[in-house]
Formats: C-alpha cells, structure tokens, sequence
C-alpha cells in the first residue's frame, strides 16, 4: 500500500503542477490556483479512503464506509462552494481533481504490466 501512496502522491503532484502551469500560462492565476485546490481535494480524498481502509473492523465495516463516504463528498461539496463563492473557476478544480485521478489509472497500468510481463 505504501508504493501505491507513494507513487500517487508523487505523480498527482506532478500531473498537477504541469496542468497548473498550463493553466496560468493560457488563462490566468486564478485558474492554476484551482488547479491547485482541486489537486489538494483528490489528495485529501486519497488520504481519506486509504486510512479508511486500514481501520475498517469486520463488525463495523459497513457503517464505517458509509460515514467516509458521506464525510468525503460533503468536503467535496464544501471546497466546490467555497471556491465558487471566491469566485476561483469551478472547472479549474475538477481539472486539479482529475490529475489525481489521472495518477491512480497511470498507476493500475503499470502495476498491470509488472504483474503480467506486458501491458494487456
């Protein structure tokens, strides 16, 4: 698990910060800092569902998952809100949100590949 997190953690920043220098080089400011928050937003998740996973009990593990859940998207809610109300662009951090994405795919290929010799 600590390779994964670590190789998420270090490709999201990366996927980040070449998507937030796009966008400041092609729009502005603002849109490479909501690249940035959207990028902080799928890393808080991440960190979220992986100390979920490792506290999950067998009696509980329902419940536990549903409340993670709920806490989760309600912060995912909250930081969209937020940023509209500063008026930073709403389509900036689902970019920033989805270079985190983008780094879980890039990771399930590659760990695709070392377990089957080639990509399939």
């Amino acid at each position: 698990m600590q390779k994964m997190t670590d190789f998420v953690v270090r490709t999201s920043l990366l996927f980040g910060i070449v998507a937030a220098l796009i966008g400041w080089v092609f729009f502005d400011g603002k849109v490479a800092c909501s690249i940035g928050i959207g990028l902080g937003m799928g890393l808080l998740g991440y960190r979220s569902i992986v100390r979920l996973t490792q506290s999950l009990s067998m009696e509980d593990g329902k419940a536990q998952g549903q409340k993670g859940y709920v806490v989760r998207y309600t912060m995912y809610g909250l930081i969209l809100v937020i940023c509209a109300w500063m008026h930073l662009s709403i389509l900036g951090v689902l970019v920033g949100f989805l270079m985190h994405k983008a780094s879980l795919l890039a990771y399930a290929q590659i760990d695709k590949e070392d377990h089957h010799g080639r990509a399939s």
